[in-house]
């Protein structure tokens, strides 16, 4: 038999001019994750170097609807790093399962 531990956040993120926000340093594994950004988010997963000044060089964005519950991904919270889309801050809510 196996367990879960389901963990909820909201992260208060910047617009796109602004800087990175990462999921979460403490969980550093891959784990389910459902999101629902407040409004239009990009997320980017690291490759190499895993802080904010690298992940603003990098590109490849995963591009989210805003006011969906996006389908379960399999990331590492504390390797995946995200912002709005649009000029103003907003809200991302996201769920973890492992």
């Amino acid at each position: 038999m196996s367990s879960s531990q389901t963990m909820s956040y909201l992260l208060p993120i910047n617009g796109n001019t602004g800087a990175w926000k990462q999921l979460d340093a403490n969980i550093d594994n891959m784990c389910s994750v459902l999101v629902y950004p407040a409004a239009a988010a990009n997320m980017r997963v690291a490759q190499g170097d895993n802080d904010a000044t690298s992940i603003a060089a990098q590109g490849n964005d995963f591009i989210m609807n805003g006011l969906n519950v996006h389908p379960p991904m399999l990331l590492n919270p504390a390797r995946t790093w995200v912002r709005a889309n649009g000029a103003s801050a907003t809200s991302f809510t996201y769920l973890i399962t492992r």
